[in-house]
């Protein structure tokens, strides 16, 4: 992992404990190094290193050196060195690497490094489904121990290190984020950077939570060790003049309200996964094609699409209020997208109650009809939070897909309310109504149907086709965070 290009601040080296140590606690450190000569490697052991497990332990020289050989073994059990020289090739690690939205952003105010994740973009089914546990294990491994290589870097430059401060950008969470499996093996990472990686991380904010957030933390807490949580603070939407107390503001990304241009991966799904679950129309030259959905207040949705070939506009607009009386309120901006070039994907927050259109613009287009692949789907309501614990209980539902328009059009599209709005069915090809009918879930009685309009219409407003889009709403699965490391 490359160092930022940013040029290291001057650390305030009164708040940094290894250098203020007393001389009863020197002394200490020198037994303690003494003590695990045998295992010591000098490419990875350094004296700031050692004294972390020293604080870890409330200094006690004993509870240090059984954790300290504990994590000599545990390296070398799991692999580490072989992790860090040969998991990079692997196609796993490049198919994460390529995924994961996280990027070391610039240095504190103190020195320190600065790691954004945006978590809440991850789409954990379709994680889960395509990379292995001990794929995940090792990317989180090869992650941590970058870090490690970047403050022993900074300890042979200028005689000391500063511990990491990670951003978690929360950004779309919702009841998928809440599948218990997932949930544990967090967990596990949280235990398995407690006891190898002790006071790797100054602090972590989680920023832009949503209502349901609080509920899924608290399912996390009991995993975390309470010296990390000691360290992490929910800072929720008004969270930039918290962060810039620590970290300048040329070091943010502008992703996040700071002032640093930089690339993050589009995570949400695979792109294999919008092929299999999107769905496939053609929006004809000089038309629009739009999507409805009726949302309470609070209800976030998550967009992803792709065109072949040429670009398209594309943006969210809130069409009536909660007493349906007309709106036309923009959300999103409509804009161009060069969506031929990268998938688009993010989340959408319905502020209001009332009927929200997404619009995918073809009108600028006056001969080119535009192949449009696209998912959307409700990411979180305002009764999300209410409903964590049954949906804990239920195993994750596949998608009731009933036959739409054009080309293979498999259904993708969710609306949170359970009630059906008006709209033409449309015959699907055979193969593909055949395929759709074999892997239907809708005899089981956990299914929970969601409807949403879809229409395709000429400049004009007159409106040239219809298609019903019905699916199973699938909430249930979590993200793997890579920033678990241990406080």
């Amino acid at each position: 992992m490359a160092e930022p290009t940013s040029t290291p601040l001057v650390a305030d080296t009164a708040k940094l404990p290894y250098l203020n140590l007393t001389p009863e606690q020197r002394t200490k450190l020198d037994q303690f190094k003494a003590k695990l000569e045998d295992v010591h490697n000098p490419e990875r052991h350094y004296d700031e290193y050692y004294y972390r497990f020293l604080k870890a332990r409330d200094w006690d020289e004993e509870k240090a050196e059984a954790m300290f050989r504990n994590m000599v073994k545990w390296k070398k059990d799991f692999g580490v060195e072989d992790i860090i020289q040969n998991f990079p090739s692997h196609h796993e690690f490049q198919s994460l690497k390529a995924y994961w939205p996280a990027a070391i952003t610039g240095l504190t105010k103190d020195g320190g490094y600065i790691f954004v994740e945006r978590v809440g973009q991850v789409d954990p089914k379709s994680l889960f489904g395509h990379v292995s546990n001990d794929a995940l294990l090792k990317f989180h491994v090869w992650t941590v121990e970058s870090h490690e290589a970047l403050r022993f870097e900074q300890f042979k430059k200028q005689g000391y290190s500063c511990p990491i401060t990670i951003i978690q950008d929360a950004k779309g969470f919702g009841l998928r984020h809440a599948y218990r499996p997932a949930i544990d093996f967090v967990g596990k990472l949280s235990k398995m950077d407690n006891d190898n990686y002790p006071e790797n991380m100054h602090r972590l904010f989680v920023i832009n939570t949503p209502a349901i957030f609080g509920s899924l933390f608290g399912l996390l807490k009991p995993l975390i060790d309470p010296v990390t949580l000691s360290k992490v603070e929910i800072l929720g939407y008004n969270y930039l003049a918290r962060l810039t107390e620590q970290l300048p503001l040329d070091q943010l990304p502008t992703i996040i309200g700071g002032t640093k241009e930089m690339h993050f991966n589009l995570a949400g799904e695979f792109e294999s996964d919008l092929k299999k679950d999107g769905t496939s129309i053609t929006v004809g030259a000089g038309e629009k094609h739009r999507v409805k959905f009726p949302a309470k207040a609070g209800t976030v949705f998550r967009y992803h699409f792709k065109t072949e070939g040429y670009n398209i506009g594309f943006g969210v607009v809130q069409t009536t209020d909660a007493s349906g009386a007309a709106k036309d309120r923009w959300v999103l901006e409509s804009k161009k997208f060069e969506s031929q070039v990268e998938p688009v994907a993010d989340t959408v927050l319905a502020e209001f109650e009332g009927e929200y259109t997404f619009e995918f613009d073809n009108s600028f287009s006056r001969w080119r009809s535009k192949d449009l692949l696209f998912r959307i789907t409700v990411e979180s309501t305002p009764d999300d939070a209410a409903n964590l614990g049954s949906t804990l209980a239920s195993p994750p539902q596949s998608p009731a897909v009933e036959p739409s328009k054009k080309k293979k059009e498999k259904s993708s599209t969710e609306s949170p309310s359970a009630s059906p709005a008006s709209s033409e069915k449309v015959k699907r090809k055979k193969s593909e109504a055949s395929s759709a009918s074999s892997s239907s879930p809708a005899s089981s009685p956990k299914s929970k149907e969601r409807k949403d309009r879809s229409e395709t219409s000429s400049p004009s407003g007159s409106k040239k086709k219809k298609t019903t889009i019905t699916e199973s709403v699938e909430e249930s699965s979590t993200a793997i965070s890579t920033s678990t490391e241990s406080s």
